[in-house]
């Protein structure tokens, strides 16, 4: 094998090492992280082209869900869906969302 083959191969897994999960969080209490189920949850939020754009038919109505309001939210990017965005080229791009609602 040639020399550039190995240094594609050593800056791709550089790119994936670099990479790595995120979380963003949003709460409106004092309780950062509540330790009951959440109300709603999404294994595999859907976004597309690298999360630029959400998918028309997967959007949530955060009103619906909690007439009393919100909570916490916590939306990540777990390794899985990690995964299947590095599998789709960035093209789809899911997240896992979770929401608390207020009692």
């Amino acid at each position: 094998m040639s020399l550039s083959f190995y240094r594609l191969a050593a800056a791709a897994l550089v790119c994936v090492i670099c990479s790595g999960c995120y979380v963003s969080r949003y709460y409106t209490d004092d309780i950062p992280n509540p330790t009951d189920a959440p109300d709603y949850e999404d294994q595999f939020h859907s976004h597309f082209l690298g999360g630029l754009i959400n998918a028309p038919n997967d959007q949530v109505d955060i009103g619906e869900i909690c007439p009393n309001g919100v909570r916490y939210i916590n939306t990540k990017m777990s390794f899985v869906n990690g995964l299947v965005t590095a599998l789709t080229f960035n093209i789809y791009a899911p997240t896992h969302s979770r929401v608390w609602c207020n009692e």
